[in-house]
């Protein structure tokens, strides 16, 4: 697996989970 996939995600991640808690 490549870091940089894992770093998107988890920046997708956390982006997406401040948009649920607005």
């Amino acid at each position: 697996m490549n870091n940089n996939q894992i770093g998107d995600s988890g920046a997708q991640y956390l982006a997406e989970g401040l948009k649920v808690n607005k």
